[in-house]
Parts: C-alpha cells; structure tokens; sequence
C-alpha cells in the first residue's frame, strides 16, 4: 500500500486524529492597575503569577496581573490606581 493509502487507513482506524480546531477567541489577561509608591526603583516578580513588574518611579501607575495585585496591595508600596483617582492631588 502507498503512503497515503497507509495514512487513510490510519484515519479511518483512529490511530491518527486530526488537531483540534484552533480556538475562534482567547481573551486576553485582565490587568488592575495600581499605583507604586515606594521609595526607589525596583524589579519584582509577582507573588502568584511570577510575571516581573519594573517599577521606576514613585506614584506611577503599573498594570498588574489581578491574582497578584491583591498581595501587592498588603504592602505599604502599592494603592489602588482607582483609589488614587479619586484622591485629591497633592504637591510634595
């Protein structure tokens, strides 16, 4: 039998299984955004998504993934990002 013959009959016995089709729609990970307010720059991993944050700057905003934002948020580094909208501003 040829090679394709081989493969029909392969197909047709189950031993060979087409791909699954592609999924139509992934949605993209959600983000929180909080806003950093530590002393200096830094580079940290995420506590449960192991994602890495660079944070540069103090009371910038940085999107993070949400399974980690809630253990950023027991820090005294991080707020809310909707917590600081409504804030009122203050100069330094």
């Amino acid at each position: 039998m040829s090679c394709c013959g081989n493969r029909r009959a392969a197909l047709r016995s189950g031993a060979l299984r087409p791909a699954p089709p592609a999924p139509e729609h992934i949605d993209p990970v959600s983000v929180q955004r909080l806003i950093y307010g530590g002393p200096v720059p830094m580079v940290l991993a995420g506590p449960v998504s192991q994602r890495v944050y660079e944070l540069y700057e103090a009371n910038g905003a940085v999107a993070v993934d949400p399974r980690d934002a809630e253990a950023l948020l027991q820090t005294a580094w991080f707020t809310s990002g909707e917590a600081a909208m409504d804030a009122p501003a203050t100069r330094r």
